[in-house]
C-alpha cells in the first residue's frame, strides 16, 4: 500500500473523530498528483485557531502534508469554500495521470449506440483472449449470418492481425490510432473509413455473414511502424472525456458506413485505463478469460468488483477459464476455478447468488495454437470455423444467446405429404439433357432463369467488394471471365451486393477492357498493346499507357452520369479502324509530361466527384492476355499491377482478372508476396463442385430428386429439410455449402463407397472426398471441367441401368472406371494448351502421350536419377526441331505454372516430381 494510502485512512479516522466531537465543524482530504496529501478543516467558532490539531496530523502522517485551517464564517460566507465542500466525500483522490476510467464506475454505454459491444479482457496475456473473441466472431458470422467488426484495442501489442490466412499480411492499411488521430486534425469529414481504415476478411471465412477489422494501426512496414508509434504516443487515453467522445465518434462512423450487427473489442491486459472505458462507458458484455491460477487472482477480483460494483450500470460479465497452457485435469481445473469465484462472492458480495456466474471452459486447441506460426494451417483453421469443438461451440452459443436473446427454433422435420415413387432413370435423363457448361463468356440475359437455373454464386465472388482485394487469379474454368462479364450488368451486381451485405453502397462497375473479339458495339474498349508501342518501351511510359487507357475508359461511361471532362481530346473509342489515330494520341500524352499531368488530373477530379456522389468506382480488368502478348507480361503488365499496389484513389478500385499461369510466371513483380493478401483464387472448393452439381438438379429435377431422396428412411428428415431451406428468398437453388447439407446429397446421387465392386468397402473412401482428391491439381485445387465431363460421361453410360428405384443415382462403377477418368481430362487440357503463351505445355504433354515415349518412364512419381531420365527425354525430343533450344527448367515451370507437377527438394537424393491425380489416366501413369 502506497505511504499516502496508509495515511489518508489514518487522518480521515482522525478527522472524523474531530467532527464527531464537535472540536471541527468540516474537512477535506485531497490526495495531490505527487502522493503528498492537502487537507483542509473548518474550525467551530469557539475555536478560531487549533495548532494542536496541525501537530497531531503530521505525527500521523507518513507523507508530506499541506494543511488549511478555515474559519466558521468564511465556510459560511464565501462562495469560493462553499464549492470546495459543496460533494459529501471527505476524501478527493484527485487528478490522474493513469486509470482515472477504470474508477469511472458511472456507465454512459445505453446512450448512443444500437449496436451491441462486446469487449474481451484478460489480465495476463497468454489465456487465449484473442483467440477466444476471433472463434466468436467466426461463430457469429459463418453460423448466424452476422456482420462483425473486431476493433484491436491493445495497442501496445496488436494481435488481430494472426488470423484469415494471409488476408492481413502486408496490407498497407490504417487503424485505429491513425483514424482517432486523423479525425481530429483532417480538413475533411469523410476518411473513407472503409477503403482506408478496415479490413475485410475472405468470404471463404465467413460463409453467409461478414467479418471486419480495425487494426490497432498501420504495421505493414517500417516507416508505417514509426509512425504509428507517433500516434500512439499522441493519443489520450487517459482523459475522462476525449477518449470516449472520439471512440463514440468512430462507432457512429462505423454504423453509417457498413451497419455492423455486434462490435468485438480486444483489450489490454493488467490495469489500463482503455478497459476502464470499454466497461464502464461502451461495453453491453465483458468476457473475462483468467487462469485458475494465484497470479491471476488479482486481477480476476478486480474484474469481479468492477463488474459487480453497480450491477444496473456495468456491463454484463461473462467468464472463461482459459485452459490452453494445460493438458489434463480439465474438470478439475474448472472445479478450482468456478469455487474461486464462488468463494469471493461469499466473502464480498453476500447478496449475489452464486450460481449466477457460470464458467465457460475452453482447451487447448493445436489449430488455433499454430496460427501465425510456421505451422499454421489454412485449410484446418476453415474446418475449425465451420465444426468448432464442443467446448468453444458451448461458450460461442451461451455468448451469442446473451448477447441478442436468441431464442433457437427447433426445425419440424416430419413429413407433411406421402413421397411419390421416382424412377431414377429420369432424373438422370433430365440432367443430361440439361447438364451445364461450365464457362460463361457469352451471357446475354441476366432474368431470373438465369440467375435460378444457371449461374452459381460462389463466395469468393463477394470478395470482389473488398476494397483490399485487387487481383482476381484463376486458370481455365474458375469463372473469371463469367464474373467479369456479369459485373457489367446492373441487376447482377445489384443481386450480388445483395449477397454480399452490400445493398446500401453506391457501387458502379466499369469494364475496362472490351472483348477481344471486337463484337461489343456497347463497350469498344479493346486495344492490343503492341499496335501502339514499340518493343523498347519503358515501364514508366507503360504505367502511362495504362492511366491513360483508364482515363479513356471510365469517361466513356461517365458521359451519362452528369461528370464533366477536363481533357477535350477524350474519350475515344477504342476500335481496330481508329489504330494510327490511337497511337497518335497515347504518344502524345506518353512524350509530354505537361500533357501527362492532365491524365493525373482528371484521374483526381473523377476521384473527388466520386466522393461527392458517395460513390465507389469499381474498375475491371480482363482478357490481358489478348491486349499484351503473354511474353510481354513483365514489362507491360508488372507496371499496372505495381502502380495499383499504393493506389492513390480512394474511391476507384481496380479489379485485375489473371490467367493463374501468367501470374505465376510473372518475375518483376515489387514484393510480388504482399499480393497474396491483395488476391481473390477463384479455385473451387469440394463443397462448391458439388453444390454446382446440385444446383443443376435442383433448377430441372428438385421435386424428382427430393422425393427419390426420401424414398429411403435414411435421407428423409435430410430431404425435408433441403426442401425447406430451397424455399427461402434468393437462395437460387443453391444448397448451403456445408457437409450437414451436401453429405447426405452426394451418398445419394454417388453412394457411400467410391469402390467400384463393393458398395460397402471402405478402401477407396466415400465420393464425398474421392472425387476432391482424384481429380485435383497438383497444388490441391480442383478444376470444374474435369469433374463436369467425368459425371456426364458416367451419366451416358450408366443410363440404361435397369436397377430403377435402387440407391444410388450413379456409382462408382460408372465415374470411377478408367475410360471415364481417361476421357475427364480431355477437353479441360484442350482449354489450357489453346490459351496464348502456353504452347510450351502443349507439346510436353503430347510428347508424354505419344506411344515412343519410355513406359518406365511413365510414373506418377520420379525422383533421383528418374526424375532426370524423364526430363531429358522431354527436353531431347522438344529440342529436336527447334532453333531456340529450351531447357529442363523450362519444362518445369511450363508443368508447374499449369498446375500439372509439383516438385520437392530431397536433398542428397535430388528432386521429386509428382503429377496431380487429374492426370493419372490421361497420360497413362503408373502409381
Amino acid at each position: 500500500m502506497l505511504l499516502a494510502t496508509k495515511s489518508i485512512e489514518e487522518l480521515n479516522e482522525l478527522l472524523d473523530n474531530k467532527l464527531s466531537s464537535d472540536i471541527i465543524k468540516d474537512y477535506r482530504i485531497y490526495l495531490m498528483l505527487d502522493t503528498t496529501i492537502g487537507i483542509d478543516v473548518v474550525l467551530n467558532e469557539e475555536n478560531e485557531e487549533n495548532e494542536e490539531l496541525l501537530k497531531e496530523l503530521e505525527n500521523i502522517s507518513l507523507v508530506k502534508i499541506d494543511y488549511e485551517q478555515i474559519s466558521l464564517n468564511d465556510y459560511e460566507n464565501d462562495s469560493f469554500y462553499e464549492h470546495k465542500f459543496s460533494s459529501d466525500n471527505k476524501i478527493d483522490l484527485g487528478y490522474k495521470r493513469r486509470l482515472s476510467n477504470l474508477d469511472n464506475t458511472k456507465s454512459t454505454n445505453d446512450e448512443f449506440s444500437k449496436i451491441p459491444i462486446v469487449s474481451f479482457y484478460s489480465y495476463k496475456g497468454g489465456v487465449g483472449r484473442t483467440t477466444s473473441l476471433v472463434s466468436f466472431a467466426n461463430y457469429l458470422s459463418y453460423t448466424k449470418g452476422k456482420k462483425v467488426l473486431m476493433i484491436d484495442f491493445d495497442l501496445e501489442a496488436p494481435g488481430l492481425s494472426n488470423f484469415f490466412g494471409s488476408s492481413m499480411n502486408n496490407l498497407d492499411k490504417n487503424g485505429l490510432v491513425e483514424y482517432v488521430l486523423d479525425k481530429q486534425s483532417s480538413k475533411e469529414d469523410n476518411l473513407g473509413i472503409v477503403e482506408n481504415y478496415l479490413v475485410e476478411v475472405p468470404r471463404k471465412y465467413t460463409n453467409d455473414g461478414s467479418i471486419y477489422i480495425m487494426s490497432a494501426g498501420n504495421l505493414s512496414n517500417s516507416e508505417n511502424v514509426k509512425s504509428y508509434l507517433e500516434g500512439l504516443a499522441r493519443i489520450d487515453i487517459t482523459g475522462n472525456n476525449n477518449m470516449l467522445d472520439q471512440l463514440k465518434g468512430l462507432i457512429e462512423d462505423i454504423d453509417k458506413a457498413i451497419e455492423p450487427d455486434i462490435i468485438l473489442i480486444d483489450s489490454r491486459t493488467g490495469f489500463n485505463d482503455i478497459f476502464g472505458i470499454l466497461l464502464n462507458k461502451l461495453s453491453k458484455i465483458v468476457v473475462g478469460i483468467f487462469e485458475e491460477n494465484k497470479q491471476t487472482n488479482v486481477g480476476l477480483e478486480m474484474f469481479i468488483d468492477k463488474c459487480l460494483i453497480n450491477d444496473k450500470n456495468i456491463a454484463k460479465p461473462f467468464f472463461l477459464n482459459s485452459q490452453i497452457n494445460k493438458q489434463d485435469e480439465h474438470e478439475t481445473r474448472l472445479k478450482d476455478f468456478q469455487d474461486t469465484i464462488d468463494e469471493y462472492l461469499s466473502d464480498d458480495y453476500k447478496d449475489i447468488n452464486d450460481n449466477s456466474i457460470v464458467v465457460f471452459p475452453l482447451k487447448n486447441n493445436r489449430v488455433l495454437s499454430n496460427l501465425g506460426t510456421l505451422k499454421e494451417n489454412d485449410d484446418e483453421y476453415l474446418e475449425f470455423i465451420k465444426d468448432m469443438p464442443k467446448d468453444y461451440q458451448k461458450y460461442c452459443k451461451s455468448l451469442y444467446e446473451l448477447t441478442f436473446d436468441d431464442t433457437v427454433l427447433k426445425v419440424n422435420t416430419t413429413l407433411d405429404h406421402p413421397t411419390k415413387t421416382v424412377d431414377k432413370s429420369s432424373i438422370l435423363h433430365t440432367l443430361l439433357s440439361n447438364f451445364p457448361e461450365p464457362y460463361g463468356e457469352n451471357i446475354k440475359d441476366f432474368d431470373d432463369d438465369f440467375f435460378n437455373k444457371k449461374f452459381f454464386f460462389r463466395k469468393c465472388f463477394e470478395d470482389i467488394f473488398n476494397y483490399d482485394k485487387m487481383l482476381i487469379i484463376g486458370s481455365k474454368g474458375t469463372g473469371k471471365t463469367t464474373l467479369y462479364n456479369s459485373l457489367k450488368n446492373d441487376d447482377f451486381l445489384k443481386t450480388l451486393k445483395t449477397k454480399a451485405g452490400r445493398s446500401n453502397n453506391r457501387i458502379k462497375a466499369i469494364n475496362i477492357i472490351s472483348s477481344h473479339d471486337g463484337n461489343d458495339p456497347n463497350n469498344p474498349k479493346y486495344i492490343e498493346i503492341n499496335n501502339i508501342f514499340d518493343d523498347d518501351m519503358k515501364e514508366e511510359d507503360y504505367k502511362k499507357f495504362w492511366l491513360i487507357f483508364i482515363t479513356n475508359s471510365i469517361l466513356l461511361d461517365l458521359k451519362s452520369d452528369g461528370y464533366t471532362k477536363q481533357i477535350d481530346s477524350l474519350p475515344q473509342e477504342f476500335v481496330p479502324s481508329k489504330a494510327t489515330v490511337l497511337k497518335k494520341l497515347f504518344l502524345s500524352f506518353v512524350s509530354d509530361d505537361e500533357q501527362f499531368i492532365k491524365i493525373e488530373n482528371e484521374l483526381t477530379n473523377i476521384n473527388k466527384w466520386l466522393k461527392q456522389k458517395e460513390t465507389t468506382l469499381m474498375i475491371a480488368f480482363d482478357q490481358l492476355d489478348f491486349v499484351v502478348k503473354p511474353d510481354m507480361w513483365n514489362k507491360a503488365i508488372v507496371p499496372l499491377i505495381n502502380y495499383f499496389k499504393s493506389n492513390p484513389y480512394d474511391k476507384i478500385h481496380p479489379k485485375l482478372f489473371l490467367r493463374s499461369d501468367l501470374f505465376n510466371k510473372l518475375s518483376n513483380i515489387t514484393n510480388k508476396q504482399s499480393l497474396e493478401s491483395r488476391s481473390i483464387y477463384l479455385n473451387w472448393s469440394k463443397e462448391e463442385i458439388f453444390g454446382f452439381l446440385f444446383k443443376t438438379i435442383f433448377a430441372f429435377a428438385k421435386e424428382d430428386f427430393l422425393d427419390f431422396m426420401e424414398q429411403n428412411d435414411s435421407y428423409k428428415d435430410s430431404a425435408m429439410e433441403i426442401k425447406k431451406y430451397l424455399k427461402k428468398e434468393k437462395v437460387f437453388n443453391q444448397v448451403k455449402l456445408e457437409a450437414y447439407y451436401l453429405e447426405p446429397l452426394v451418398e445419394v446421387f454417388f453412394g457411400k463407397s467410391a469402390d467400384m465392386n463393393s458398395s460397402a468397402s471402405r478402401v477407396h473412401g466415400k465420393p464425398y472426398d474421392w472425387f476432391y482428391k482424384n481429380l485435383s491439381n497438383a497444388n490441391n485445387t480442383i478444376s470444374l471441367r474435369p469433374f463436369l465431363d467425368l459425371i456426364k460421361y458416367a451419366i451416358e453410360k450408366s443410363i440404361n441401368d435397369d436397377d430403377v428405384n435402387k440407391l444410388p443415382l450413379l456409382g462408382a462403377s460408372y465415374y470411377a472406371e478408367y475410360g471415364a477418368r481417361k476421357q475427364c481430362v480431355q477437353r479441360y487440357f484442350d482449354d489450357l494448351s489453346d490459351e496464348k503463351g502456353n504452347e510450351l505445355f502443349k507439346n510436353i504433354i503430347s510428347i508424354i502421350k505419344e506411344n515412343d515415349f519410355p513406359n518406365e518412364l511413365r510414373n506418377r512419381e520420379s525422383r533421383g536419377f528418374k526424375y532426370e531420365k524423364f526430363m531429358k527425354n522431354i527436353v531431347d525430343s522438344i529440342n529436336k526441331d527447334r532453333t531456340e533450344k529450351i531447357i529442363k527448367e523450362d519444362i518445369e515451370n511450363s508443368l508447374i505454372h499449369n498446375e500439372v507437377i509439383n516438385i520437392e527438394y530431397r536433398g542428397r537424393s535430388g528432386k521429386k516430381l509428382t503429377f496431380a491425380y487429374l492426370y493419372k489416366y490421361f497420360l497413362g501413369l503408373r502409381g
